[in-house]
């Protein structure tokens, strides 16, 4: 009689692998047979694909192509890349996250067949965009707040400035810190319209002209807009209050979030708009104290108040319904490490 049999065998190991295989007669009688299996290393360096984050291979892969290019946008910082072998003993180096410039950003992914001698390098060029953003963020006249109120979108505003102020100070804040300005024309300010651009350059070369008609008073109509006192409840101004000076900055921490302001004029009948208590975001705040003499001639005193983040990891309070804790919660957490930083719960059941 004859017997035969099929069993799947699992090589591990490159090179030499045995396996034993066991005959057993009806009467006991026992034959083994010893078989030397010799697995030869993997020589199969090509990848199967090649994945992305971002963007798209071009041309399509194949594994017999080398080299490819990706096209990203301006905003993608970043690009994940993975190329997978078809045999799953081929290593990879190259592969991760890599960070990226404007313009052309080289990756190589290199394989290592099993042999230790069988290798391929598929080659990727990842062209990030340049940035078309030309817009401005924030802008700010120290002299004079400028009207409307800033919008990125919209591009001309007017501004009035008292007389003592010749000069045009801008805080420039730009949207995108790829993009570059310049204020045209850089000259001093004459009695009347004078018109300042704001011209923003992008990092491809486009432009956005943002526009401020500034109209500096003459001597006469500046009179009787000046503030006597301007001050705060909290915090302190940057710099010292002066009558002369229309700018001031305040930096609060977090747990303030409320400011009052208050003022005085030097003359009893000139009127003040912008004063009382202004509830404070996490960020800037910004805020007008406006002059107007009783001629309507006005004079603006900007505050710009900054709210730091939160800064307070810690837990207010720590309750269980079913359960006291034992120590008592105590939200500083250097007084937990006596502790263990562990809690105890007594109660209908036992935890920690």
């Amino acid at each position: 009689n004859k017997n035969t049999g099929k069993n799947n065998l699992y090589l591990s190991d490159v090179g030499e692998n045995e396996a034993t295989i066991t005959v057993k007669s009806e009467d006991g009688e026992v034959s083994s047979y010893m078989v030397k299996i010799i697995r030869k290393p993997n020589s199969n360096p090509y990848l199967k694909s090649i994945t992305l984050s971002a963007g798209s291979l071009s041309p399509s892969f194949t594994k017999e192509g080398y080299s490819y290019t990706i096209n990203v946008d301006s905003e993608t910082h970043s690009i994940n890349i993975t190329g997978i072998p078809e045999a799953n003993t081929t290593s990879v180096s190259g592969n991760g996250t890599k960070s990226l410039v404007t313009g052309s950003n080289t990756v190589s992914l290199v394989t290592l067949a099993e042999d230790g001698i069988s290798t391929k390098t598929y080659e990727l060029e990842i062209i990030k965009a340049e940035s078309a953003n030309n817009y401005l963020k924030n802008l700010v006249l120290k002299e004079g707040a400028i009207s409307p109120k800033f919008n990125k979108e919209t591009l001309e505003y007017t501004a009035t400035v008292p007389y003592s102020k010749d000069i045009a100070h801008f805080i420039v804040t730009l949207d995108d810190e790829r993009s570059s300005y310049e204020i045209l024309p850089d000259d001093n300010l004459v009695v009347g319209d004078n018109e300042k651009i704001i011209k923003v350059t992008a990092e491809n070369g486009d432009e956005k002209e943002y526009k401020v008609t500034i109209t500096r008073l003459d001597e006469e109509t500046s009179k009787n807009t000046r503030l006597l006192e301007l001050y705060t409840n909290v915090g302190t101004m940057i710099p010292d209050f002066d009558p002369e000076t229309l700018y001031y900055e305040i930096e609060l921490d977090y747990s303030v979030q409320s400011i009052t302001v208050n003022a005085k004029t030097e003359v009893e009948y000139s009127s003040i708009t912008g004063l009382g208590t202004y509830s404070l975001s996490v960020g800037q705040n910004d805020i007008l104290v406006r002059v107007t003499s009783s001629e309507g001639n006005t004079r603006d005193y900007q505050i710009v108040v900054t709210r730091k983040k939160n800064t307070d990891a810690r837990l207010s309070q720590l309750a269980l319904s079913e359960a006291s804790l034992d120590p008592v919660f105590d939200k500083d957490p250097s007084h937990t490490e006596q502790h263990d930083n562990q809690w105890k719960c007594q109660g209908q059941n036992t935890c920690t």
